[in-house]
């Protein structure tokens, strides 16, 4: 989807894909061992966090929970500007 499409041909289409756009906090405590990957993109700017709201994700309870929401071997990849 979107303009870098063409960079990743019909992955989206592989039928072992499945991505969601969601709240990924409510997703995450709710729904345990159930993904291969999770990438989390920081909500930051110059100052740190943007959102209050966001802090739960990253601390070490938030973090714990995307780790429970994982399949077994499954990656928990977070990027950070900076």
């Amino acid at each position: 989807r979107g303009p870098m499409s063409t960079i990743f041909g019909g992955c989206l289409e592989d039928p072992r894909v499945s991505i969601r756009e969601a709240d990924v906090g409510q997703l995450i405590r709710v729904r345990k061992a159930a993904w291969d990957a999770i990438l989390l993109d920081v909500d930051n700017g110059p100052e740190g966090i943007v959102y209050k709201g966001n802090d739960s994700l990253y601390d070490a309870a938030g973090l714990a929970a995307a780790s429970a929401a994982l399949k077994p071997g499954g990656v928990l990849a977070v990027w950070s500007q900076g």
